[in-house]
């Protein structure tokens, strides 16, 4: 079932947040209409590698597109379950702790133990993709990383 907020009814949700670096710029302003207002909400969320918020209130007939305080960090790691065991071996996490604090996760990677234990087990392709997430610039906000 859809989780809709206060004022939506089915197949109309106004509340989301959408990943801007998901699609380019260009893209963007074909959809929109080459509206430079509405683009250029875009482009801040892209340069600033936030996602981007659409939401309409019951009062409003006109739909809100803002850039949102979220973080677009990056789409999911998708990876199979022999390798996620092999990351989290590498980084010395057990499959119980289900999230791990983004500056932990810095302190990890920069340890020369840590990238070692990646090549040993021959997966330093995904020690490349936990350090493009590790060390995005996040403000003052303090992320997680969480896996399934």
């Amino acid at each position: 079932m859809p989780d809709l907020d206060n004022g939506e009814t089915e197949g109309s949700a106004y509340h989301f947040e959408v990943a801007a670096n998901g699609l380019a710029l260009a893209t963007f302003a074909r959809v929109l209409s080459f509206r430079t207002d509405v683009i250029a909400v875009v482009e801040e969320a892209q340069f600033l590698g936030r996602t981007l918020r659409i939401e309409r209130s019951e009062s409003q007939l006109n739909t809100l597109l803002r850039v949102s305080n979220h973080i677009a960090l990056t789409p999911d790691l998708m990876m199979a379950e022999e390798l996620a065991h092999k990351a989290l071996t590498a980084l010395r996490l057990t499959p119980d702790k289900r999230t791990i604090r983004l500056s932990k996760l810095q302190e990890l990677l920069q340890n020369p133990s840590t990238s070692k234990a990646f090549e040993d087990q021959q997966i330093g392709t995904i020690f490349d993709a936990l350090a493009r997430v590790a060390f995005v610039d996040c403000g003052e906000q303090i992320p997680r990383l969480e896996w399934a």
